[in-house]
């Protein structure tokens, strides 16, 4: 079976093509020869190679500068959803497509499940849901487009918060971090785990009537700066982080940047766990366990 990776060079992807199964055959491309903003491009690729999946975690993420450059964002994220979704259908192709917990408001005090209503707060938001629409419109009720759901994804490599918040750690006294925004954060190894876990439990009973969208986090509840605290611990306790400054906790109000984030965005993650019986396991150790193989 042949999987299409896009965004192979991002900090999921190379997550993905490390936990891949031996019973799959990767074709690994990058922005370099993949470029989502490319509609005939990605069209002709596809077209060629004819992947049984397309795993897509070719996104723009930066939620900020979205705010900056919407045309952007709705490029990468929507537009090319629209035509891999499309060529996919030509071929019988399914497509794994990775989504966020910013699609909603975080105006809710429970965790939210993957059928509740969706209500974006920023750019980058808005592009991921659009995104999920278009899914739901190309590929309708044949199950074709799978959606997994994921917060404060991080890990050992690439852009993330957790590599920004170690660095600083030593290049700072201090450190302030929203402490009123909830949500989970996600190890890319743990992402990828189940998106693998996913395809084969697609592929070994088609006739299993697959949920359209799953959610996926780690286990537990964090604010930014719980995870920046348990960073710093992490640090130390692995001997890379030796005089790591103080982290202060502020309210988001406090804190200057140009795009809202929810307040809230936990995700519930229960059907996953029970479709592909799997069991939770703490931010806390999923973080360790990434930094602790760096040692």
């Amino acid at each position: 079976m042949k999987i299409l990776i896009t965004g192979a060079e991002g900090q999921l992807g190379k997550a993905i093509i490390a936990c891949k199964p031996n019973n799959f055959d990767l074709i690994i491309s990058t922005k370099s020869d993949l470029d989502l903003r490319n509609r005939s491009l990605c069209l002709e690729k596809i077209l060629f190679y004819k992947p049984d999946w397309i795993i897509n975690c070719g996104a723009y993420t930066k939620v900020d500068k979205a705010e900056d450059d919407p045309e952007l964002a709705f490029s990468i994220n929507t537009d090319s959803i629209q035509y891999i979704s499309e060529a996919l259908r030509k071929i019988n192709g399914r497509l794994l497509q990775i989504s966020t917990d910013y699609v909603f408001d975080g105006t809710k005090n429970q965790p939210y499940k993957p059928n509740d209503a969706i209500n974006p707060i920023n750019v980058y938001g808005r592009s991921k849901a659009a995104a999920e629409k278009i899914i739901e419109n190309v590929f309708d009720n044949d199950g074709g487009g799978l959606i997994i759901r994921t917060s404060w994804l991080m890990g050992s490599s690439g852009d993330n918060f957790a590599l920004k918040i170690l660095s600083l750690l030593e290049e700072r006294d201090t450190l302030s971090i929203v402490c009123d925004q909830i949500g989970s954060p996600t190890t890319t190894f743990s992402l990828a785990r189940i998106c693998w876990k996913a395809i084969e439990k697609y592929n070994l009973d088609k006739k299993y009537s697959f949920p359209k969208i799953l959610h996926w986090s780690d286990a537990g509840v964090a604010s930014w700066y719980d995870v920046a605290v348990a960073l710093k611990d992490i640090g130390l306790e692995l001997g890379f982080l030796k005089h790591p400054g103080k982290i202060i906790p502020i309210k988001s109000e406090f804190y200057q940047s140009k795009a809202k984030r929810p307040e809230f965005s936990l995700l519930d993650s229960k059907e996953t766990h029970d479709l592909l019986d799997v069991n939770y396991e703490h931010w806390r150790k999923q973080l360790y366990e990434i930094f602790k193989d760096l040692i």
